[in-house]
This record gives structure tokens, C-alpha cells and sequence, in this order.
């Protein structure tokens, strides 16, 4: 077996967050660690990551909204490679 390659977004706290690694759709996540497997996808050389990041209306709807909790991309964005 080889090596398995892992996309991981880091924080996007209140976010719907979906990857796309050379075309290939690696997924979407709303909740959970925002890691995506990118094994089948990623290729030798250079690679296009594209990364989708939607906020929900989280900070809008609270009571409390003056004070804004954080959403979006906070990263850090990382690529992770398990070698067996």
C-alpha cells in the first residue's frame, strides 16, 4: 500500500467548507474536522487546490450579535502525508 495524503483546512469554525484538489471533488464538511482525503487526487509536480468557505448566518441570528464569534477560513491549511 502507499502513501495517503490528507487535505486539512485547520479552524473554520460556523462554516460549510468544500475542496477540490486537479478537478477532483474531495468533498464538503458543516461540521467536524474539515480534513479531506486527497489520495486519489493529488499528482506528482504542481497540483490546484480549490477551496470553497460559505459562513453561515450564525453571527446574524444570535442574541448577542454585537459581539461576533469567529467563522471562515482561519487555517492554518496543512497537507498531511501518512506513509504506511
Amino acid at each position: 500500500a502507499g502513501s495517503s495524503v490528507k487535505v486539512d483546512l485547520g479552524a473554520c469554525p460556523n462554516s460549510v467548507t468544500e475542496v477540490t484538489l486537479n478537478g477532483e471533488p474531495l468533498g464538503a464538511r458543516w461540521y467536524g474536522r474539515p480534513d479531506f482525503d486527497a489520495t486519489h487526487a493529488v499528482a506528482p509536480g504542481d497540483n490546484r487546490l480549490e477551496v470553497t468557505v460559505v459562513t453561515t448566518l450564525f453571527n446574524c441570528l444570535r442574541e448577542d450579535a454585537e459581539k461576533p464569534k469567529p467563522c471562515g477560513l482561519l487555517g492554518p491549511v496543512t497537507l498531511k502525508i501518512a506513509r504506511p
